[in-house]
């Protein structure tokens, strides 16, 4: 519940406990006023009682004396005659104005003075005269019928303040039952509203309180930040001013049309100062092109110019030979509101080294071409007399094997052996030359035929050691078929070579797309991975095993030159690719390759 929301509640619930307290109030208020009515009207019967019965003693009083024939008891009839008067005028007190009873209390009061007079002239009869006489009589008989007409006039007030008190007793017998309903309503409501007010006071102040600790939070969090972006400036101010680079912060300076017609100085530090030969103080607030009016025959005036109005950022590698200043430079720009911001490098060293790097690369290459035209020169010259060897060899063996003894024949077969191997490490020599030099015809090329054409050209070899292949799904790639089936057939061949001698090869070909920066080029290249669990490697040794004429074996354990792996390396290489080697010794080993996915 938020604050106006609890406010209006709390209103509300005051208006309704005053109403309540109104109504409670003026319950009671009128028990007490009908009580007090009834009282009123009480006192109205007893004093009608008393002044009912005064008359009717009068009368008796009056009789008495008449049977008697005496004057009667003068002092009794005063007593009483004084009776009626006070009971008559505590009677006028008690009624008052009150118009429904003033009438019928006049008449009441007219005939007890009527009463008052003719007992008067009662008692004076009774003293003078005979009690029988005419006019005594007359006299007694006007009095009983005026007794008789004060009493029926007390009668009808009786009763009409009986009729009152009923009415009266029924307005505080309701006064009386809805008095413990409204005070009871009265305590529910207020113990409710205390209940409301305490929940409710209990929640807004835990809401204040939440609001107070996540305020300080926020608070804590914004301190937080305002230290870091005082640090972050800290380290860029620092950064800015201890860059081995140039850093320049322009604002636009445009026309009436809103042209860029130029660029202000609004912030350098002082790297980027020197390329001016001025102090960075000087060349705030001056113009590029009053400065350096060389940059817009040079173009960057234009690139800023452009960067400024289209937000793409600007990188380029210029020579400028302008406005005195002879170098190369490696100049960036991004936009920076109505501006934009300049970093650049002095690289004329570097475009020196790079030229000179050239010119060794190009020397290199020439060196690399000429020893590679000599390997092949030498390995294809070597063979014819190698052949000679070999024949002249295998007629000694055929010819004069008997003449020769046990000791010839042993260095005869050992000469055949020698230029057996002599004879296929020329042809590899000539292998790895020819990757080299052959030129490559590149084209979309379906990894699957060229497994397919390799496994046909190892079939031999497959099932004297009754291999056993996992081939996933192979992907085209733009590449030399011819060379690539060397390559699948180079490594197959290996991990067939180097099988345990108690168990059967089991090779696995599986494929992934990766991303490989390292490589160059930032690009997704397909590894393909060609795993055995032959008799595995050293890890060590991964790196050499590529290089050339390297083997990890005698060659009484297993033939071969040493070259294999080194063709594969050059044939992956010359496919924009790497190749690796992972061994683990006893359990195996697995050659992976990377080339660019097509």
């Amino acid at each position: 519940m938020n604050r106006i929301t609890f406010q209006l509640a709390f209103i509300t619930s005051i208006l309704i406990l005053l109403i309540v307290g109104f109504v409670s109030y003026h319950t009671l208020q009128d028990f007490s006023v009908n009580a007090q009515k009834i009282g009123y009207i009480q006192n109205i019967k007893n004093e009608l009682v008393n002044l009912t019965d005064q008359p009717r003693n009068f009368s008796r009083q009056i009789q008495n004396a008449v049977v008697l024939n005496s004057p009667g008891d003068t002092t009794l009839i005063t007593q009483l005659q004084t009776g009626i008067q006070r009971h008559n005028h505590k009677l006028d007190s008690l009624i008052g104005e009150d118009p429904s009873r003033k009438a019928s209390f006049n008449e009441l009061k007219a005939l007890l003075e009527k009463h008052n007079i003719i007992a008067l002239e009662l008692m004076n009869l009774l003293a003078v005269e005979n009690a029988f006489s005419e006019r005594t009589r007359e006299v007694l008989l006007t009095e009983e019928y005026l007794v008789d007409d004060i009493v029926t006039q007390m009668r009808r007030m009786r009763e009409h303040e009986n009729e009152l008190l009923l009415t009266w007793s029924m307005e505080v017998n309701k006064s009386k039952l809805w008095a413990p309903v409204t005070l009871v309503s009265l305590v529910i409501i207020a113990l409710s509203i205390i209940c409301f007010l305490f929940i409710n006071t209990f929640s807004l102040y835990r809401q204040n309180k939440k609001k107070a600790f996540d305020q300080s939070v926020k608070v804590e969090e914004l301190n937080y930040e305002i230290n870091e972006r005082a640090t972050l400036e800290r380290l860029l101010k620092s950064i800015f001013e201890s860059s081995q680079h140039g850093i320049i912060a322009f604002d636009a300076l445009r026309d009436g049309n809103g042209s860029i017609e130029n660029f202000v100085f609004k912030l350098i530090n002082e790297e980027g100062s020197k390329v001016f030969n001025q102090d960075v103080r000087d060349l705030e607030g001056k113009k590029l092109l009053d400065i350096v009016p060389g940059t817009r025959d040079a173009g960057l005036f234009d690139a800023y110019r452009k960067v400024v109005e289209t937000g793409v950022a600007y990188h380029k590698t210029l020579y400028y030979n302008y406005d005195d200043i002879d170098a190369w430079f490696d100049v960036s720009a991004v936009k920076n509101e109505d501006g934009l911001v300049v970093t650049f490098s002095d690289v004329t060293t570097n475009k020196r080294y790079e030229k000179k790097l050239i010119a060794k690369q190009e020397e290199l290459k020439a060196s690399n071409f000429e020893l590679e035209q000599f390997a092949y020169i030498a390995s294809h010259d070597l063979q014819e007399p190698l052949r000679k060897v070999r024949a002249f060899g295998d007629r000694l063996s055929a010819l004069y094997s008997s003449e020769l003894g046990e000791r010839g024949k042993d260095y005869i077969v050992r000469m055949q052996n020698a230029a057996s191997r002599m004879q296929i490490l020329i042809d590899d020599l000539l292998e790895f030359s020819r990757v080299s030099r052959v030129e490559r015809t590149f084209k979309n090329v379906d990894l699957n035929a060229v497994l397919l054409q390799a496994l046909d050209n190892l079939e031999i070899e497959i099932k004297k050691k009754e291999a056993f292949f996992h081939t996933a799904e192979l992907p085209h790639i733009w590449g030399d078929e011819i060379q690539l089936i060397q390559l699948l057939q180079n490594l197959i061949s290996n991990a067939l070579k180097y099988a345990k001698k108690d168990r059967k090869p089991e090779i696995i070909i599986s494929v992934d797309a990766i991303e490989k920066p390292n490589l160059g080029v930032k690009a997704i290249y397909h590894k393909i991975t060609i795993s055995d669990n032959g008799i595995g490697f050293d890890p060590k040794y991964k790196e050499q095993i590529f290089d050339l004429f390297q083997r990890l074996h005698g060659r009484t354990e297993y033939s071969g030159t040493g070259i294999g792996l080194a063709i594969c390396e050059k044939i992956v290489a010359n496919h924009n690719g790497s190749i690796e080697a992972e061994g683990t010794p006893g359990q195996g080993a697995s050659v992976t390759f990377y080339l660019p996915k097509v």
